[in-house]
């Protein structure tokens, strides 16, 4: 079976944009990739209207390759970027002798999970390497690879928290930091200086112990018992506080399992502390109020974005199980 990648482009109007493509539409055919799969994540436009689109390639031996896109204006593949428009990434080796002469990376498996332009104008990629995540930043002028941040590595970085860490968003400060969310088994705010290191003046201390590791923010909210919390997304506002969305687990009847899920809103001040004046100790928890039973229904924050007003919105979705069907609602507030 073969995944094409698509593109569309529509109107102010909602209209296909027929100027766009063929009718508005650009198939990226996957028989370029081993008649295999491929899988489009997330997009960027550039300031000149160029778009750049990530993802990845399933190749025959089961692995994956980062997959990065740039089209022109109209639709076509800018050939001016990587080889006739395209860049992969195919493997991640990273040796850090110094640090920890035990730490040897080598990932065949590599994804994009987001892509946003920089300040500069070159072009960031947060890719899921393996069990690890970095950055990777692009030239915007040819798609050459310009420089990579230190790996984050869950459980090698933070002792306690499990070996694997997961990428889930990135967004980029006006001054080129770059703030990445994902989970070790609970969630993970981290932010990269303009170096590639971890920015160590960013959040606060390891709850469970490790105090020589100050970068990362942790977030337990698990207040009824039960559960891991996850985060999908992450924006960066005007005044530079953060904001993540995702969700936690809810136990209402206080047996120690999680009945649903609860859509989970935390903000951060610039310095990576909790913003106490935004919900309830910095975070925002919606409960729909639907009680169906096991497997665990919930809402979920899934994409979150701030309005011209300063007021923000989040997308997600509503699962409700019964004894009888599963329902899938949209959920935007």
């Amino acid at each position: 079976t073969a995944y094409d990648l698509m593109l569309l482009r529509y109107n102010t109007n909602g209209s296909l944009d027929t100027g766009f493509g063929t009718n508005g539409v650009v198939i990226y055919l996957s028989d370029q990739w081993y008649n295999y799969r491929l899988t489009l994540n997330k997009l960027a436009i550039q300031d000149d209207g160029k778009i750049v689109v990530a993802g990845y390639t399933s190749n025959p031996d089961d692995s994956t390759d980062m997959l990065l896109l740039r089209y022109n204006t109209n639709g076509s593949l800018d050939t001016g970027f990587g080889t006739s428009g395209v860049v992969t990434y195919d493997s991640y080796v990273y040796d850090d002798t110094v640090a920890d002469p035990e730490v040897h990376l080598d990932y065949p498996d590599l994804v994009a999970r987001k892509v946003k332009i920089m300040p500069d104008g070159n072009i960031a990629v947060l890719i899921q390497a393996g069990a690890c995540f970095f950055v990777a930043k692009y030239s915007a002028t040819n798609g050459a690879l310009l420089s990579e941040t230190k790996p984050f590595l869950g459980g090698i970085d933070v002792p306690g928290y499990g070996m694997g860490a997961t990428a889930q968003s990135m967004d980029i400060q006006e001054d080129g930091k770059i703030v990445v969310t994902g989970e070790v088994g609970q969630i993970v705010v981290l932010r990269y200086g303009t170096d590639g290191n971890f920015d160590r003046t960013f959040g606060t201390s390891d709850p469970k112990g490790a105090n020589y590791f100050d970068l990362v923010e942790f977030f337990d909210y698990d207040p009824w018992g039960g559960g891991f919390n996850y985060v999908f997304d992450v924006v960066i506002q005007p005044d530079g506080k953060i904001l993540v969305a995702g969700h936690c687990p809810i136990d209402h009847d206080g047996d120690g399992f999680s009945e649903e899920q609860d859509l989970l809103v935390l903000r951060y001040t610039s310095a990576g502390a909790y913003d106490t004046q935004f919900g309830s100790g910095g975070a925002f928890v919606f409960d729909d109020g639907w009680r169906g039973g096991w497997p665990a229904e919930g809402d979920r924050g899934m994409s979150i974005a701030i309005q011209p007003d300063g007021y923000i919105m989040v997308a997600g979705t509503l699962i409700k199980v019964d004894t009888t069907d599963d329902h899938y609602d949209t959920l935007l507030m």
